[in-house]
């Protein structure tokens, strides 16, 4: 058999719901030449069942039944076995729109030195309503350094080169979060970023604790930041008023969420990003906002309970 010239990877666990929907997504391309490598790892709800049906229907679906991989080396399995020379990354809750793999691999062709080739967005909520659909610039001629101030590649938009992959490596096994946006850091080192600006990806947002998402987020991207720069001694590749911009973004975002729910983080926080030497203006709104916001939760507490810690020390985030 012909190996496909894309390979749409798909790693999931418990998104029987939103499932049927993303492979409906893929067999609607315009793009016909592609096969579906979908990796369930230790789904207990409807995916199993689900996943016998499709394939049944669809040859081009290919199921591979894992178990407590955890994402990062769920989805290198997929990658892993790509036989197509794109892989096509998408998550088990996204969805496509039907000339998505036709309009990238236009582009494709018409640049042929491109590593990663992604699209805008829309985002929808756990139902699929539409609820904003972001701005999407083109592709920087220059993708690293726009990575240190924002992640414009949705993952589930991207599309890369498979020799790309075999130079680069997998996914990181120590990462649950962010797992994509480590692998960029480490594709822009040596390779150039194309873009479609036009939403043709559907991002399903709004799951579990979004807070609690963000902050864990947020530090793991520093953690992956930091071990790009100093580890692999890449730091002279990002200007330092990029750096410093990046670690003031970071900083004063953590002080931002921990100001309702705890104030010494928050402050701890916001102390980083004033040491940054930007933005002292904002800081020290947020810092007001805090102090504000923790005067009026203790007036509001009960007496009883005046005692009790807003939030576990065990249970919040370090710097990584």
């Amino acid at each position: 058999m012909n190996a496909p010239r894309v390979t749409v990877a798909t790693a999931t666990r418990n998104y029987g719901k939103y499932l049927e929907a993303t492979i409906e997504s893929v067999r609607r391309q315009t793009f016909t030449d592609w096969e579906m490598v979908i990796v369930d790892d230790g789904s207990n709800d409807s995916t199993a069942m689900l996943l016998m049906r499709l394939a049944a229907q669809e040859p081009r679906l290919r199921v591979v039944t894992a178990n407590g991989l955890g994402i990062s080396r769920a989805k290198s399995l997929g990658f892993q076995l790509a036989r197509g020379q794109w892989i096509a990354c998408l998550d088990g809750d996204d969805v496509w729109h039907p000339t998505k793999l036709e309009q990238q691999l236009a582009l494709a062709d018409a640049d042929p030195e491109l590593g990663v080739i992604y699209t805008g967005r829309e985002w929808i909520d756990p139902q699929g309503n539409l609820i904003g659909t972001p701005e999407c610039p083109p592709a920087p001629s220059e993708m690293l350094p726009t990575l240190f101030q924002t992640n414009p590649v949705c993952y589930s938009s991207a599309m890369l080169r498979r020799d790309v992959m075999e130079h680069i490596g997998l996914f990181d096994p120590r990462l649950e979060l962010a797992v994509d946006y480590d692998l960029w850091l480490r594709i822009a080192r040596h390779y150039r970023f194309g873009c479609v600006p036009e939403p043709l990806v559907q991002y399903r947002t709004g799951h579990g604790n979004v807070s609690r998402r963000v902050v864990d987020r947020l530090t793991i991207n520093q953690s992956n930041q930091r071990q790009f720069l100093d580890r692999l001694g890449w730091r002279n590749l990002i200007p330092a008023r990029i750096l410093r911009q990046s670690w003031y973004h970071s900083y004063e975002a953590l002080g931002y969420l921990f100001r309702g729910v705890h104030l010494g983080e928050s402050m701890r926080w916001y102390g980083k990003a004033l040491a940054t030497g930007r933005g002292t203006v904002t800081v020290f709104r947020g810092i007001l906002g805090a102090i504000f916001r923790w005067c009026k939760r203790q007036m509001i507490r009960s007496p009883q309970r005046a005692h009790e810690p807003t939030l576990a020390a065990e249970n919040l985030p370090e710097n990584r």
